[in-house]
């Protein structure tokens, strides 16, 4: 067995990644601004497997109210920080005078969470081959040469948010899209978003086994770890993390947003207990 193979849990970026928290979090003139001193740091957050789910969630119904930012916020932090205010990454140590985040407008939070809704909706419907779904998010605009008439070809667009993001994939300007070069735009603009989301988010560490008596030995040859350098970045790593993974997907009975299927039976995400009702709930409206 390799040593990749056997890894050790710590070398994950998960149990490298901390983030500070504050005492406690308001709503004061569109702001989200830390209240009271600082608490410390959660090092649970990219543990959560629900980081990203629980950030996106609540626009299947609509804008989060405060009070879910609120419980948001409050569970893991501000998704930003100054670069100067970031918790030190070595052996965990958080700066001395460290604060957890510099207050965040809320319709920053609210594009952000709506993006990520986007992004989450879009990955379910290429995982799942929704056609319909991925086409109502695609525009396309013909290219036009510098001084010369319209081109035969157009570039793709995908809306995220507020945003329409240039998927990079060029298509027939004159043809409507099918099923193979939907999936193909919708893996396109995953990857241009998620690229733009973490660039410049993290740093590379070697993980390894510093007690082991030939650390670089095939046994003992360090890991490179991602690690995130702040709660955003963790966010959509996480999503990113699941985009590359094989585990099948499908969506909740209750929420409607997609999530990764652990046993055969399962048909409520692990998000929120709520769903599990309103499936029922569903059950008895239809009977």
């Amino acid at each position: 067995m390799t040593f990749s193979e056997n890894r050790l849990a710590y070398t994950d970026a998960a149990d490298w990644f901390s983030w500070p928290l504050a005492e406690a979090y308001e709503i004061i003139e569109g702001e989200i601004r830390p209240v009271g001193p600082f608490q410390g740091t959660t090092r649970t957050a990219l543990q959560d497997r629900d980081l990203f789910g629980s950030f996106a969630r609540p626009w299947a119904v609509g804008a989060p109210s405060e009070n879910k930012i609120l419980r948001w916020v409050g569970k893991y932090g501000l998704f930003t920080a100054p670069e100067v205010m970031l918790p030190l990454r070595e052996h965990g140590i958080v700066a001395i005078g460290a604060r957890p985040g510099d207050p965040l407008p809320m319709a920053m939070f609210l594009e952000e969470s709506r993006q990520a809704y986007d992004a989450l909706t879009l990955f379910e419907a290429v995982n799942g081959g929704r056609y319909a779904t991925i086409r109502s998010r695609v525009t396309t605009e013909r290219m036009s040469p510098p001084a010369g008439p319209p081109g035969r070809f157009a570039d793709t667009y995908v809306r995220f948010g507020d945003t329409n993001l240039n998927a990079l994939h060029v298509v027939e300007a004159d043809e409507e899209l099918d099923g193979e070069t939907l999936l193909s735009v919708g893996v396109s603009a995953l990857e241009q978003l998620l690229s733009g989301k973490l660039k410049g988010g993290g740093d590379l560490r070697f993980g390894m086994d510093l007690g082991h008596k030939r650390p670089l030995s095939e046994f003992g040859r360090p890991v490179l770890v991602w690690v995130p350098s702040d709660l955003k970045a963790a966010l959509w790593f996480q999503l990113a993390q699941d985009v590359a993974d094989a585990r099948r997907w499908k969506l909740c009975a209750g929420c409607g947003l997609p999530f990764p299927v652990r046993r055969a039976t399962q048909e409520c995400c692990a998000g929120s207990p709520s769903c599990r009702k309103k499936k029922e709930r569903k059950k008895t409206d239809t009977s």
